[in-house]
C-alpha cells in the first residue's frame, strides 16, 4: 500500500511539473482594431498584445503581420515594434492597393497563424462599421501576479483522477480482506 501512494505521489508531480511548460510554450493574440475603411497607401496603426505566460513574452520574437490579396495572391509582411510594455507590440500596415485582402498575425513565440477575417480596402466607411474579430483564447494572463489557469486546472483534473483510482484500490483491497 506504501509503494502505490508512493507510486500516485510521484505521478501526481509529474503531472503537475509537466503542465507548466506545456502552457508557456503556446500563445495567444489580441489586435486592437481592424483596417476596415482604410483607403490603399493610408497606414493602418493596430498594437498587438501577446498572451502567454511572462517568461515566453521574454524568449520570444515580436509579432508580425502579414497581408494577402485574395485576387492576386499578392503578400506583403510587417515586423511590430515592442512598446516598452511587456507582449505589446505597434504596427504600420500599409495596403499597396484597393482590393479584398485578408490579415494574419504570426506570433513571435510560437510562430502559430492568427487568421483574421478578410477586409474591403478602397472603400467607403459604412455608419455602422464590421465587429472587431475575436481574439484568440488566451492561454495565460500576462499579468505575473495572476495565476495561471492552464496548470492549474492540469493539477486538479489529475489530483481528482488519482484520488478516483485510490478510492477504487482500497476498495478492492478491502473487498479481498
Amino acid at each position: 500500500m506504501k509503494l502505490m501512494l508512493m507510486s500516485f505521489a510521484a505521478l501526481l508531480v509529474t503531472l503537475v511539473a509537466l503542465a507548466e511548460p506545456a502552457a508557456a510554450k503556446e500563445q495567444g493574440v489580441e489586435v486592437s482594431s481592424t483596417p476596415t475603411g482604410i483607403d490603399p497607401g493610408e497606414p493602418w496603426t493596430p498594437t498587438i498584445r501577446v498572451l502567454a505566460d511572462p517568461g515566453a513574452l521574454n524568449s520570444g520574437r515580436p509579432p508580425t503581420i502579414v497581408i494577402r490579396n485574395t485576387g492576386s495572391g499578392e503578400s506583403v509582411e510587417f515586423t511590430t515594434a515592442p512598446t516598452g510594455k511587456s507582449g505589446i507590440y505597434d504596427a504600420r500596415v500599409v495596403f499597396p492597393e484597393a482590393g479584398t485582402w485578408s490579415y494574419e498575425i504570426v506570433g513571435g513565440i510560437d510562430g502559430r497563424i492568427y487568421p483574421y477575417p478578410a477586409v474591403t480596402i478602397g472603400d467607403p466607411v459604412s455608419p455602422d462599421p464590421a465587429p472587431q474579430p475575436a481574439p484568440s483564447e488566451p492561454v495565460s494572463d500576462p499579468d505575473p501576479g495572476s495565476l495561471p489557469a492552464a496548470p492549474l486546472a492540469g493539477g486538479l483534473a489529475g489530483v481528482v483522477v488519482l484520488g478516483l483510482a485510490l478510492v477504487g484500490l482500497v476498495r478492492i483491497r478491502r473487498a479481498a480482506s
